[in-house]
């Protein structure tokens, strides 16, 4: 991921369901619970620094050109499954996976010449944790 895709996990507002969908899977010889996970997040991404969403600022490279954030949209789905332990009550795995989508249009003006410039980007996502059991108490 980049490092605006890692802000916005961040700073999304994500919202989520849950499913239990069995109690009798087996993950690594562990009997286990399944639960199924949807994950969602939409809307604005903060603009990026030195900048607000909507303001103009001065642009980098001439002293006379401008830049506005028009539009910078996300949308985040990820799904997957949980599984917990029967016996233990402790997560032995998750799994989730989804997508990134990002829109973000910019507008500027240098020396009398407007232009508008739009970006559009899709990532895939995979994550994947396993739990080791807890070590023994000594």
């Amino acid at each position: 991921m980049m490092g605006g895709e890692t802000r916005l996990f961040h700073d999304a507002d994500f919202k989520g369901k849950a499913r239990l969908a069995s109690t009798d899977e087996e993950v690594d010889g562990v009997k286990c619970a399944k639960i199924e996970i949807k994950i969602d997040a939409s809307g604005e991404m903060a603009a990026p620094q030195g900048g607000q969403g909507g303001q103009r600022r001065r642009m980098p490279f001439s002293a006379s050109a401008t830049e506005a954030v028009v539009a910078n949209h996300y949308d985040i789905h990820l799904e997957g499954d949980l599984f917990v332990s029967m016996k233990d009550h402790r997560p032995v795995s998750l799994a989730l996976q989804g997508s990134v989508k990002t829109d973000s249009t910019n507008e500027f003006e240098r020396e009398g010449v407007k232009s508008r410039m739009s970006r559009k980007s899709e990532s895939a996502i995979t994550y994947k944790v396993k739990v080791d059991e807890p070590a023994a108490a000594k």
